[in-house]
């Protein structure tokens, strides 16, 4: 953890309603690592706190890299942010991979356990996501298509196969007009892995059945899904 800095504001900028850029002038008696002065992204809002904040050394010195942010449980909103994304080369470290994507998923309070498959990806694609989809009629539809999840990726730990990718494909296209589908290539680890699971992807968009793998079966995760169910109010 790193060591927890005060200062004084000196410049803040309202990015929206809820969302304040400023920079802070430290303390004489309490610099903040390798900086003068710092500059934070922040929700602005007073029922809003700083709940975590991961740090790495430099050099024996404390480095902040990470925040973490939560309004309380009525509102429900979390965010976090990262000073790393700008050194492409940090992704190549499975501490900071692992470190995205643990933040980027407890955002979003779908934390998924290690070991979650293909049953508990389609209940979540089929209960949660489809309907909020469909109630906003997109004209078009574009997909991150990252394979981290692959269970032969050494990032996630998690249990999806290349017929899992394909089915969730076959799933979002149906949820747009033919051609109104794009799909970005993002993470994948395992080049094998990467391989079966762009192949099935494709595939699948194209109406083509690819399948290197099957599909998997019932992994944790169900009860993980079916709260955010509650929380949002889904009819199933």
């Amino acid at each position: 953890m790193a060591e927890s800095r005060t200062g004084t504001v000196i410049d803040k900028e309202l990015l929206s309603e809820s969302l304040m850029r400023f920079r802070v002038k430290p303390e004489p008696d309490r610099q903040f690592p390798d900086y003068e002065a710092g500059q934070y992204i922040a929700l602005g809002r007073d029922d809003c706190k700083l709940t975590r904040k991961t740090g790495v050394a430099v050099d024996g010195k404390p480095v902040p890299v990470a925040w973490t942010y939560e309004r309380p449980v009525s509102a429900g909103g979390r965010s976090f942010g990262t000073t790393l994304g700008h050194f492409h080369r940090n992704f190549g470290l499975e501490a900071f991979r692992k470190l995205m994507v643990g933040g980027i998923l407890w955002a979003a309070h779908v934390p998924l356990p290690a070991g979650a498959a293909g049953d508990t990806y389609r209940h979540a694609l089929d209960a949660l996501i489809v309907p909020a989809v469909e109630r906003f009629a997109p004209d078009w539809l574009l997909v991150s298509a990252g394979f981290d999840a692959h269970r032969a990726d050494p990032l996630t730990d998690l249990g999806l196969s290349s017929g899992d990718y394909a089915d969730l494909m076959e799933r979002l296209t149906a949820l747009v007009s033919r051609g109104r589908l794009v799909a970005f290539l993002e993470g994948g680890y395992d080049l094998g892995a990467l391989a079966d699971s762009a192949g099935a992807v494709v595939a699948a968009a194209l109406g083509i059945r690819h399948r290197p793998e099957p599909a998997t079966g019932e992994g944790p995760g169900r009860d993980v899904v079916d709260a955010q169910i509650l929380r949002h109010g889904v009819d199933q």
